[in-house]
């Protein structure tokens, strides 16, 4: 009788059958697979486009911002440039605030510490 049965299930095992049922199986598994992740690609691509598009809005009222304030401080002092002169030495000085902060403690724990999201807390 476990001869039989042993017969059967090499038989079942090795038949056409079964192999074609695995094949289908692990093509459809494939298939599903790449559907799945040509979605997360596409959602990934939206998000960039979309961040791309808000920094680029962001980046153009910016710089409008900066033009009227050098416009403005060149009316208030009369002149044609002390106004441009003003804002970008306004930069200046962020950009060197920044290059001497940059290897403090305190400006790496803020900008390079990742929170854990269950905790929210600092990991190191």
């Amino acid at each position: 009788m476990k001869l039989k049965v042993t017969r059967l299930l090499f038989k079942l095992l090795s038949s056409n059958f079964v192999m074609g049922e695995l094949i289908n199986f692990f093509k459809k598994k494939w298939e599903r697979w790449k559907l799945v992740t040509q979605e997360k690609v596409a959602e990934l691509i939206a998000k960039i486009i979309i961040t791309l598009l808000l920094v680029s809005l962001l980046s153009v009222a910016f710089l409008f911002m900066n033009l009227a304030l050098a416009l403005y401080l060149n009316s208030i002092l009369d002149s044609f440039y002390q106004g441009f002169l003003v804002v970008a030495g306004i930069y200046l000085l962020l950009f060197l605030i920044v290059l001497i902060l940059k290897n403090t403690r305190w400006f790496r724990r803020m900008f390079y510490t990742i929170k854990d999201p269950a905790t929210h807390r600092d990991t190191d």
